[in-house]
């Protein structure tokens, strides 16, 4: 147990130190948020620093004789993934990406803990924030990688077991353990569920609808044609590797985002109310799938050219005049 003199020189140091470990959570969470959706993982990366009175509660319930040195998650990263069967793939992909980072090995609580007893058991990594110039010691964050339903128990546990305003009976501390029981077969069942909708072969063309259809309507609340945007987005999605496609949305709101007012105007300009929008030619432009059409052109013309041209001359009569009218045509190539 630290003296009160050595904990009030910790808090004050970390106080005054609370915007590195800011810095440092934001940056590993942004790191986290990359590597995942490389692998074409999909969740929720948070980054923050602990708060003081946090620091302060640790190191009093700690047995710590150095509360500075031995809070090792000053600066603390969440990784919660959706599908629970990306929870060890996303854990190897960011030892691999802190090859050389890592303050040591990964702790599995799900393999620390007794099997006979219920208990939190999600993964923690410990890695080297990169260094700023007025570091005077080297900075670490705690990562925690865990489902849906573990951060869930998690999240609540935490503050009625570790930050109970009145201290927890035996009865109902157990019963909070109890609950964990129902996070493993929640997990269990998400896993079974994903799986089935994964392995529908209409799926990655429905999420690519999804995606396109919240795009589109942050810019128009017309109605369209489900079954056109369905028939164009089976040939747009072989323009789409399929590593990025877990993670498309994300892209292709940015994108609508940084050319907003240009793809507004051209909705405004073709749109089935004007004259030219009521041409058969220009009937794509008042879907959802031209958005995903022009994101492709600009970004991977080539696969998109080849989806098209497999298809033939009925598809490019539709596809070409929104890259037209967009300024992005498919180039002429020699034959």
């Amino acid at each position: 147990m630290p003296t009160e003199e050595v904990l009030a020189a910790a808090r004050d140091r970390y106080e005054a130190q609370l915007p590195r470990f800011e810095r440092a959570a934001t940056g590993i969470a942004a790191e986290v948020r990359d590597v995942a959706h490389g692998c074409g993982i999909t969740g929720r990366f948070d980054g923050r620093p602990k708060s003081v009175d946090s620091f302060v509660k640790k190191a009093l319930t700690k047995p710590y004789d150095d509360p500075w040195g031995q809070t090792t998650d000053k600066a603390g990263v969440r990784a919660t993934v959706y599908n629970p069967r990306d929870l060890y793939p996303l854990v190897d992909a960011l030892e691999a990406h802190w090859a050389d980072r890592l303050a040591g090995p990964r702790q599995d609580k799900s393999i620390e803990r007794d099997p006979k007893v219920f208990d939190y058991s999600g993964i923690h990594l410990q890695v080297v924030a990169p260094a700023e110039d007025d570091d005077d010691e080297v900075v670490e964050c705690e990562v925690q990688v865990r489902t849906a339903a573990q951060d869930a128990w998690s999240a609540v546990s935490h503050q009625f077991l570790y930050k109970p305003a009145v201290a927890v009976s035996l009865a109902s501390e157990r019963a909070w353990y109890r609950l964990v029981a129902l996070v493993e077969v929640f997990d269990r069942e998400v896993e079974q569920a994903v799986t089935t909708v994964l392995d529908d072969s209409a799926y990655p063309q429905g999420r690519l609808l999804q995606d396109a259809e919240r795009a589109f309507w942050q810019l128009t609340t017309r109605e369209y044609d489900r079954g056109l945007s369905e028939m164009i987005l089976s040939v747009a999605i072989k323009a789409l590797p399929e590593t990025e496609r877990a993670t498309y949305g994300d892209s292709l709101s940015t994108f609508v985002a940084e050319h907003r007012q240009r793809l507004t105007e051209l909705l405004a300009e073709f749109g089935p109310e004007t004259e030219v929008g009521r041409m058969p030619r220009y009937a794509l432009l008042t879907q959802p799938e031209a958005l995903v059409l022009i994101e492709r052109a600009e970004h991977a013309q080539m696969l998109l050219l080849d989806a098209v041209d497999e298809v033939g001359s009925d598809m490019h009569a539709l596809v070409d005049p929104v890259l037209a009218a967009w300024g992005r045509p498919f180039p002429i190539l020699d034959v």
